[in-house]
């Protein structure tokens, strides 16, 4: 008998149903919907807990999948009616392992430890081993709720060595490395010969992304197209505001807002270069997606474990000003673009398969139960 799984991904509804009413998912929301996938497959019992937000049903894909709902993701939710929606759809959903990766931190740790549950924490940026807080200011109650989730997990599973180190060094826990699962199109090779010269930049506009950035690299390369896609956050919708109305002004930068998963993959097909200005991530999923569709990616700070030097995908530029010459590098060179994209599909091949990833984490929930 399989041991009910529960992900607690609260904004994975834009991945897991029909609606398009939901302006939000992310790298962390994907993997894990790319895992639940497989693990499906497998006759895994599998639930979800999510937002509250009366969404259309679930597509034909997730028939099996269990979801759960516990509170709006609307900012006008007080945190205990959060505190208390959120345990009742844990007891509802009744699992011998929680797994989650984002937000709230704190209350899933706890109930595991109180029921006597199996909790893994998947790791899904940096700050989260210095115990700052991804999306807002990191307050002493968010501090200590980060430092709830990784002591009280069973088990940690980290993106990259630097976290494994980091959380072994300052926790003492024990943390696996798995990489982030993914499925990569059929015909991604078709697509490295195939390109406008366009600049790309996906990612949640929030200033930990520093979208203005992209805006500043528009404004350099007015000759070439660039095409911004993100959706607003609760948080700092005055932000997604101000890069909206500034992107106005420059005629060859095409801001796109939220765009649901499901479509996001021609926007892909049809560029050169990927752009990340990142102060900091985990490993971004948005790498890997323009890996498979032959695209170089350009970051300015984020380059986990240095894959981007050590297998040649790209450029990590470090300064601004490094990231202009980079980028005008490989808008001028069909053949350094070509060789780069060639290797993004042999790395994706070689380290993230989904069914690699699935079976590397159906050994780490055996090794829970033993």
């Amino acid at each position: 008998m399989k041991n009910k799984i529960c992900f607690v991904s609260l904004g994975s509804l834009p991945l897991l149903t029909s609606s398009q009413n939901i302006s939000y998912a992310g790298g962390a929301e994907l993997k894990q919907v790319l895992l639940i996938k497989e693990l499906l497959k497998k006759d895994y019992p599998v639930s979800v807990v999510v937002h509250d937000e009366k969404a259309s049903p679930l597509k034909k894909d997730f028939e099996d999948l269990i979801l759960v709902t516990s509170f709006p993701s609307s900012q006008n939710v007080g945190f205990f009616k959060k505190f208390i929606c959120l345990w009742k759809a844990l007891k509802q959903a009744d699992a011998e392992i929680y797994i989650q990766a984002t937000y709230p931190p704190g209350i899933v740790a706890l109930y595991c430890f109180l029921h006597r549950k199996k909790y893994i924490k998947w790791l899904s940026s940096d700050r989260t081993v210095l115990l700052e807080d991804v999306t807002q200011k990191t307050t002493w109650i968010t501090k200590l709720s980060l430092y709830v989730d990784i002591k009280l997990a069973s088990i940690i599973i980290g993106q990259n060595q630097y976290q494994k180190d980091m959380i072994q060094k300052k926790f003492r826990k024990k943390c696996v490395v798995i990489k982030n699962p993914f499925e990569s199109p059929d015909d991604s090779a078709n697509y490295a010969t195939k390109k406008d010269h366009a600049l790309l930049w996906i990612g949640t506009i929030r200033s930990l992304k520093q979208p203005e950035l992209f805006l500043e690299i528009a404004g350099r390369f007015p000759q070439f197209k660039c095409i911004m896609i993100g959706g607003k956050t609760n948080s700092e919708i005055a932000l997604y505001e101000t890069i909206e109305k500034k992107s106005q002004s420059l005629p060859n930068l095409s801001f796109l807002g939220f765009v649901p998963h499901s479509k996001i993959q021609e926007y892909y097909a049809q560029s050169s270069v990927f752009v990340n200005t990142s102060v900091v991530e985990g490993f971004p999923n948005t790498f890997l997606e323009a890996w498979a569709y032959g695209v170089p990616v350009v970051s300015l700070t984020v380059d986990p474990d240095e894959i981007i030097c050590n297998h040649k995908l790209g450029f990590h530029s470090k300064t601004i000003q490094q990231m202009m010459i980079d980028i005008e590098s490989l808008l001028k060179h069909d053949g350094l673009r070509n060789e780069i994209a060639s290797n993004g599909r042999k790395y994706i091949r070689e380290h993230h398969d989904v069914k690699m990833v699935t079976n590397q984490f159906i050994e780490l929930l055996s090794s829970l139960v033993k």
